[in-house]
C-alpha cells in the first residue's frame, strides 16, 4: 500500500477486503496489545515510527 503526505490508514488485524483507508491482516487472533504497540512506517528515505494505542 503507497500513502501519499499526511495520509491516514487504519490496520485491523482481522478479515476484510482492504479499502482506500483500512489494511486487513487476515489474522485469526489478535496481536495488537492492549497497553500500546509500535508500527514502523518506512519510504525510500526515512523510517517514520508512530506509537499505537490499544482500542
Amino acid at each position: 500500500m503507497w500513502l501519499q503526505g499526511r495520509a491516514t490508514v487504519r490496520v485491523h488485524t482481522g478479515y476484510g477486503r482492504d479499502p482506500r483507508t483500512d489494511v486487513y491482516q487476515d489474522r485469526g487472533r489478535e496481536v495488537w496489545d492492549d497497553r500500546g504497540d509500535t508500527a514502523t512506517l518506512r519510504n525510500d528515505r526515512r523510517v517514520r515510527r508512530r506509537r499505537l494505542l490499544g482500542t
